[in-house]
């Protein structure tokens, strides 16, 4: 769970890590609520955010920046590794 907040938009948001081993073909959409399913890494949703924005919800991609600097701390037993996820924050990248 975590909170985001910009001009626009004022939220809470949760993001789940889901290990699927299937075929995409074999995933059944709700049509009500799935326009298209792609497969796209992390690394690929950030990049093509930043040359399609608005092809982007700003808190999902929040919740990405987010959910790929606690699994790069869980990795490195960083300092912000004991903290909950609910006061979890995207930290500003450092001026090299």
């Amino acid at each position: 769970t975590f909170p985001y907040e910009s001009e626009e938009l004022k939220c809470w948001g949760e993001f789940y890590e889901v290990v699927y081993t299937g075929e995409l073909k074999q995933v059944v959409i709700q049509t009500e609520e799935v326009q298209e399913l792609l497969s796209l890494s992390i690394s690929d949703i950030l990049q093509t955010s930043q040359t399609n924005p608005k092809e982007w919800m700003p808190d999902g991609l929040h919740a990405l920046r987010l959910y790929r600097q606690y699994t790069r701390d869980q990795e490195t037993k960083s300092r912000c590794h004991s903290n909950p996820t609910s006061r979890y924050k995207l930290r500003l990248k450092p001026l090299v």
